[in-house]
Parts: structure tokens; C-alpha cells; sequence
């Protein structure tokens, strides 16, 4: 129980996430260890965690109903972070919320390792918004059809991706045209291609392609870097268009 603990998930839909029937108080109270504050003490550390995620202690007293979209996911942020974890699995954490405030909700999770007695904890960010992966993550994993495609420092990353699924990513978020753009529909994930995933789509995929698995392999870039790691024949032979 106590190395569940360790790992806690603020996940996409909030509203879903808390019970409507339990107050704020409860909802966060329930993350403290059995026995660890005094009930007296409990009111107390829960309003230090509201204060933590930018909430007056007032909140404590309020209902699911009661909050704004924003408001609630930092309600599950602050239970989550009651539980002193480890680990934080953020799922899509500002999927569900209007622009005006994922901005906000980016920069609270930037700021954790902010916080006393979080300097240790590690943030695992799922997302398909690379706006949100880019103000946060330090590394990036990139996954097509549930297989790691590259890994990459986040800086190095942005500046030249290697896989062609990595590259097209890009540079639709940058509303590019050209080569890069993955060809056609995703494939059914039940009904995997042979040989690479990414094949059937990809603007450079060969036989070899269409018939063998790319392993993931390190590769080492300009400058000496040798952190990247890309699942393809051909890596860095997609650039993104200017």
C-alpha cells in the first residue's frame, strides 16, 4: 500500500475524478496515510494543500458542483500531492479545460518541484497538446501505435525530431504543409501493420520497411549528444519544412 502511494494520477476529466457526494475536505483528507494527523490537525493540512494548487481554504468546505472546470482539477492535484508521491502521471491535465486556463494549470504542475518536500518528485506528462509538452517536459517519449518511436532530450527534440511520425507532429502543430504531414488515416490498433507501424503512412518507408521491425536504437547527434534514441532505417531524413 505504501508503494501505491508513491504513484498518484491527476487524470484528464475532473469532474469524473472526484466523488460529487464528498466535499473538497474529504476528498483530499482521504489521500492522508491512515493515522498520519490528528483529526484536529487534518483541516489544517488540508487548507496548506488547497493553498499549494492556488485555492483559499474556504474551498474546503465546497462541492464538485460547486467549482469551475479549472477548480477542480486542482482539487485532484492537491489530493494527489497530499499523498507525498513519488511519481505524478498527469493524464491529458488540460484536455478538458478552455484555453484561458490551461495556462495556469501548465504553470502550477511547472512550479511543483517548488514546493517543500516535493523537490523529489517526478511529473510523467501524457499528452497529444505539444504546447503543453513543450513547457514542461525535460524528456520526451514519442509512441505510435503503443511503440516508442524516439526518445529525446525535449530541447533537442524541438529543434530536429528523427522519426518521420516524430517529424510530422511537428509540423502539424505548426500548421506546415509539405512531405512531413503523415500520409492517410491512423490503422486500427488491433490490426497492427507488419514491419513498422508508422509504414503505411510514412513519406520514405521502403520494403525493408513494410517487412522488418526498426529496433530502438541510440543515436548520437550533432554536438555529441547521444541521449536520442529513434526506431527507424532512416532517421533525420524527414526535416520539417521552414
Amino acid at each position: 500500500a505504501a508503494e501505491r502511494r508513491r504513484l498518484q494520477t491527476l487524470f484528464q476529466n475532473a469532474t469524473q475524478a472526484l466523488d460529487p457526494l464528498r466535499d473538497v475536505r474529504a476528498s483530499i483528507g482521504e489521500a492522508f496515510a491512515r493515522g498520519e494527523f490528528e483529526r484536529s490537525a487534518r483541516a489544517t493540512r488540508v487548507a496548506e494543500f488547497l493553498e499549494q494548487v492556488g485555492l483559499p481554504a474556504a474551498y474546503a468546505q465546497r462541492y464538485p458542483h460547486q467549482l469551475s472546470g479549472g477548480q477542480r482539477q486542482r482539487v485532484g492535484l492537491a489530493r494527489a500531492l497530499a499523498a507525498r508521491p513519488a511519481l505524478l502521471v498527469a493524464d491529458e491535465p488540460t484536455a478538458s479545460l478552455d484555453v484561458s486556463l490551461r495556462g495556469q494549470i501548465l504553470e502550477l504542475l511547472r512550479s511543483l518541484t517548488e514546493i517543500p518536500g516535493l523537490s523529489g518528485l517526478t511529473l510523467l506528462l501524457i499528452a497529444h497538446d505539444l504546447a503543453a509538452v513543450a513547457a514542461l517536459a525535460q524528456r520526451i517519449v514519442v509512441l505510435y501505435l503503443g511503440t516508442v518511436v524516439e526518445t529525446a532530450p525535449a530541447k533537442s527534440f524541438f529543434e530536429r525530431p528523427l522519426h518521420p511520425y516524430s517529424a510530422g507532429l511537428l509540423a502539424s502543430a505548426l500548421g506546415k504543409r509539405g512531405d512531413a504531414l503523415p500520409a492517410g488515416d491512423p490503422p486500427d490498433p488491433w490490426t497492427r501493420p507488419i514491419g513498422c507501424p508508422f509504414a503505411p503512412r510514412c513519406p520514405i518507408a521502403t520494403e525493408r520497411c513494410r517487412e522488418e521491425v526498426p529496433a530502438l536504437t541510440s543515436v548520437r547527434k550533432e554536438g555529441g549528444e547521444s541521449e536520442t534514441a529513434v526506431a527507424c532505417f532512416f532517421p533525420g531524413h524527414v526535416e520539417l519544412p521552414p
